[in-house]
């Protein structure tokens, strides 16, 4: 007799489809459902391309650059390009696109709430989304993020908004908006951020236009002129070409018994040419410039006893002014200093002739002895 499929058997259920209980806009965030459009994203050279799946309307409703984009052609087209930035490193720094464009997307699908970023964006990131969303016509994040940023404007992030604003701002009012106040608390915290590392090398990366101006103002705000003087220093000291040579140093790292018991350490370590002799060196070095500075990273840990760290090989350049010393710093994966040391570079032999051994002493983050360092230039 066939089997016709028994009444016992269990019949598959279909399964269920549920409707989500917070259904609203707010649930195609980051989803492909339904998504009709995609947004490329600037890239840099050695860059892979990006493309964030989106929503026409979400778009459409937050910027006049994507209602644009996507409504006026006859062919409503699948994709939108972010218009594309200047090629300038600092710049990349402080407009970190795919992260703002992903904050952009949630306020968007947030019906064009602020509340949805609340603290999902870092002080530093204001500047930057304030920018993107000037750059994309979103009025509303704009004037959102300004009223944020204008708030609580410290010397720090107005000088980095007066440099975006600037590479970016061609006619915008928005743009000029912001600088003309930005200058105002430049000015005023003028000498706060010479003693910030970051914050000078910042500064002295502004335009011409901007720096020379700002120097000369004579309402700047300074405790003593050395913060002008360090300015003007630093600023012929990153932009001025020079003559000179290339450096290679290679060494290890020699009874720090404290960094070697760490295991499987690995230490950023960072080579920087000194603007100034050690004799005129403030409490905090001038930040690196690329040319003169190199870094790669090691292990901490001794090949066999007493044989100390070796270094990775650091190569830069050395021009023919340089102050005759360098500070070589070893970092953790926190970016905190574990060990550092002046290392002098007098009395080098010219050419490819390479120099005796030298060393110098290492110092901890608490500025503890940690060591020496023995290296050859």
């Amino acid at each position: 007799m066939a089997d016709g499929g028994g009444e016992g058997e269990a019949k598959e259920e279909a399964p269920t489809f549920s409707v989500p209980a917070d259904l609203d806009l707010r649930y195609f965030y980051g989803r492909e459902e339904l998504a009709d459009c995609a947004v490329r994203l600037p890239t840099f050279a050695g860059e892979e391309a990006q493309e964030v799946k989106c929503h026409r309307l979400a778009l459409c409703s937050l910027s006049g650059f994507f209602f644009r984009s996507f409504l006026q052609p006859s062919e409503l087209p699948a994709t939108s390009d972010i218009p594309s930035l200047p090629d300038d490193a600092e710049l990349r720094r402080q407009m970190p696109v795919p992260a703002l464009f992903q904050l952009m997307l949630r306020f968007a699908y947030a019906a064009l709430r602020w509340e949805a970023l609340e603290g999902q964006v870092a002080p530093w990131q204001l500047p930057g989304l304030y920018a993107l969303a000037v750059l994309l016509e979103a009025k509303v994040l704009a004037e959102a993020a300004y009223s944020r940023l204008e708030g609580n404007l410290t010397p720090g992030t107005a000088a980095s908004l007066l440099y975006v604003s600037k590479l970016l701002g061609g006619s915008s009012e928005d743009f000029k908006r912001a600088a003309d106040r930005c200058i105002e608390v430049v000015r005023g915290g003028f000498g706060r951020l010479c003693d910030s590392p970051a914050s000078l090398g910042l500064l002295c990366k502004m335009p011409v236009e901007v720096l020379v101006p700002l120097l000369e103002d004579d309402q700047l705000e300074i405790q003593n002129e050395s913060s002008v003087l360090r300015a003007v220093r630093h600023t012929l000291w990153r932009r001025l070409p020079r003559a000179g040579r290339s450096l290679k140093l290679s060494g290890r790292l020699c009874e720090s018994p404290k960094l070697f018991a760490s295991e499987g350490l690995q230490l950023k370590w960072e080579l920087q040419l000194l603007e100034v002799p050690l004799s005129e060196l403030s409490a905090t070095p001038a930040p690196p410039v690329d040319r003169f500075s190199a870094s790669d990273s090691a292990a901490a840990a001794e090949a066999a006893p007493g044989e100390g760290a070796k270094l990775p090989e650091l190569s830069l350049r050395l021009p023919g002014d340089a102050a005759p010393a360098a500070l070589l710093r070893g970092r953790r994966d926190n970016g905190e200093a574990a060990v550092s040391a002046f290392l002098p570079l007098q009395n080098l032999p010219e050419g490819e002739e390479p120099s005796a051994e030298m060393a110098a002493e290492a110092a901890d983050a608490e500025g503890k002895p940690a060591g020496r360092v023995r290296f050859t230039p």
